[in-house]
Parts: structure tokens; C-alpha cells; sequence
């Protein structure tokens, strides 16, 4: 099956309803390891089960050079942040995420905006030590199972 995604966008201009990525067609491999394989998957479930618009790897100004963010969607005056993890790294990523959105807190553009974070796992995951970390880090980012989505 092949997908068509966009990619390479300009976070800021996806919140004022800009596109200036690029549209590229994607085969969707659910077998494979690639990180970006994974990105892809994970992007057509949100788009053939919750009707989401996902962009890909969206490039953010974070510190000295373009964060990317590797899914990211929007609706409405909420937009979305997704991180694909897993229980040996999400701890790692979990703080990378608060980091991102924290900064995206204090940018003029997203003043009026919502902004959530979610860690995608691919394989089953522990939730309570997950809940349990996110409490502590008082944080309130969505956490879910990639076939749940």
C-alpha cells in the first residue's frame, strides 16, 4: 500500500495553516525497523482510522539547529505533537518532548494554540510505569499502543 505525506514543513507555518514541505509517496512496511518506516505506519493509521492530516519529520527551530519533529498534526486551535518510542527510551524521550513544547510555549505565533504531546509505542508497554513517570515529570501527554491508535 503506498501513502502520500507531507514532509519537511515548517512547524510555525503549519500552525498558520501554510504548507511549504514537500508531498512524497510512502510504501508502508509494518515489518520493518526503520525509524522512518515506522513514522509512515504510524502516520497512515491516523489517517485511515482517527481522519487526521499528518505531517512528517516537520522541522522546528530549537537551539542551534532545526529540531524534527517526526509527527505532527493539527485541528482546529490544537496541534499535536507525536514521538514513536519504546519502554528502554521513552523516559529520554518523554523530557525531549516537554523540552520542544515548553519553547513552542513562548513563540508568538503559538500563543493561541493547544499544544499535546503523545508517545507512540510499537510494542506492548509497561502503562503503569509510564503513568507513573509522567506524574512525576507533571506532565499530562497522551501514551498509546501503535495497533490501539
Amino acid at each position: 500500500m503506498i501513502i502520500e505525506l507531507n514532509t519537511k514543513s515548517n512547524f510555525e507555518d503549519i500552525a498558520l495553516d501554510k504548507t511549504n514541505g514537500v508531498y512524497r509517496k510512502y510504501i508502508i512496511n509494518e515489518l520493518s525497523k526503520n525509524k522512518l518506516d515506522k513514522i509512515v505506519l504510524t502516520s497512515h493509521l491516523f489517517q485511515s482510522k482517527q481522519n487526521k492530516n499528518p505531517f512528517i519529520e516537520v522541522k522546528y527551530d530549537f537551539g542551534r539547529r532545526n529540531k524534527r519533529l517526526e509527527i505532527v498534526y493539527k485541528e482546529n486551535l490544537s496541534i499535536t505533537i507525536c514521538k514513536i518510542t519504546n519502554m528502554s527510551e521513552f523516559d529520554k524521550d518523554c523530557l525531549e518532548l516537554i523540552a520542544v513544547i515548553e519553547d513552542m510555549k513562548n513563540k508568538q505565533v503559538m500563543m493561541n494554540f493547544r499544544i499535546n504531546g503523545t508517545l507512540i509505542f510499537m510494542d506492548n508497554y509497561n502503562r503503569e510505569i509510564v503513568e507513573t513517570y509522567l506524574n512525576n515529570q507533571n506532565t499530562h501527554f497522551n501514551h498509546v499502543l501503535i495497533s490501539e491508535i
